[in-house]
């Protein structure tokens, strides 16, 4: 059994826009009558938009929908701050976590440990004037042409666990 959880966030930091990738995600609003919109780039390359009104403690369920590929963003505005929690998959464990406004000015470093003999995969986002300047392993590292969200770039890629030796 995976127990999914993180920690609270004070409502003075959450934010109105947010970009994420796939997994189920859920919005929880913190006052009446929130104004949600969602959108992503669909498979036929078009955008396509969820808008619902959502009030104080109630909760939208997103769960991988089947006209966007895994590797296209969402790109969420709320009227007010609300919570987004995401919760991904890697074969059969889980994992979740509150996910960062896009004002979040985040890491510019981090370091992940391989554990265990599986593929890695990461998911960035950023200005899209950063989207170039990535890092691994002291090595320029290109996220591809992922998608670009109103001025927010969001990359996904695999990591083939044969090039990061386990616990190191």
């Amino acid at each position: 059994y995976d127990l999914i959880g993180d920690q609270l966030i004070p409502m003075r930091i959450l934010g109105t826009e947010y970009v994420t990738g796939g997994g189920f995600f859920y919005l929880v609003a913190t006052e009446d009558s929130t104004l949600i919109n969602i959108s992503y780039t669909n498979y036929s390359g078009e955008i396509s938009t969820i808008d619902t009104i959502l009030n104080r403690g109630k909760t939208l369920g997103i769960v991988d929908l089947v006209d966007k590929p895994l590797e296209n963003s969402f790109h969420i505005l709320t009227s007010v701050p609300t919570y987004i929690f995401l919760i991904k998959q890697l074969g059969y464990e889980y994992g979740g976590s509150a996910i960062p406004a896009i004002n979040c000015t985040g890491s510019r470093h981090i370091s992940v440990a391989n554990t265990a003999e599986e593929t890695l995969i990461f998911e960035v986002v950023t200005k899209t004037e950063n989207a170039k300047n990535f890092m691994l392993n002291g090595v320029s590292y290109n996220f591809g042409d992922s998608a670009n969200s109103n001025n927010w770039f969001y990359g996904y890629a695999y990591l083939n666990a044969q090039d990061y030796p386990l616990n190191k």
